[in-house]
């Protein structure tokens, strides 16, 4: 390092850094955990932002939507989101139950829960996905949705009553004998 006029010019193996480098940081650590530490410190919580940013945006665009497009046939038909009482899975096929129709689409279960918000959408049975808004009754392993029985996981029940249920239930009622 040499002094001059107020400034310092930094020499590194007999050369002098470019006019380009404007600042240096002096550090005392090994090389190694300089790049730990940046890679632990500056990329990973990049990742995180960038996965909590994709979390939200999901969310975001999955409440803005009010209605989805499914093909049946030859015809290409606009569901609103909150007509959908559930969808059911027939291997490659779903059938989707409106209050006034059914439809069956060539898709996965999976790819249509894609496009539903999944704070109305739950799924109660690996071949179902319900609206929670048109659930009428659950009793025992069947959630009654219209005149509808859909089976009810034994593994996903109590997630299903705690997220859903256990915040909404007031008590429980007497029968007019008793």
């Amino acid at each position: 390092m040499l002094l001059n006029d107020n400034k310092c010019t930094f020499q590194f193996k007999n050369k002098k850094l470019p006019h380009f480098c404007e600042s240096l940081i002096l550090l005392d650590f090994s090389t190694f955990f300089i790049l730990y530490t940046y890679a632990y410190l500056i990329l990973k919580p990049i990742k995180s932002v960038n996965k909590l940013f994709d979390e939200k945006q999901k969310e975001f665009n999955s409440v803005q939507t009010e209605y989805i497009f499914i093909k049946t046939d030859k015809k290409t038909k606009k569901i609103m989101i909150r007509d959908i009482l559930f969808i059911e899975s027939m291997e490659n096929y779903i059938l989707i139950h409106t209050a006034n129709s059914k439809e069956t689409v060539y898709c996965t279960l999976k790819m249509i829960a894609e496009n539903l918000p999944s704070d109305l959408f739950f799924q109660p049975h690996r071949s179902y996905i319900a609206n929670f808004e048109h659930v009428s009754a659950v009793e025992g392993n069947i959630i009654e949705i219209g005149k509808h029985k859909i089976p009810l996981s034994k593994n996903l029940k109590d997630d299903i009553y705690n997220k859903y249920i256990t915040g909404n239930f007031i008590a429980r009622s007497k029968k007019a004998n008793d």
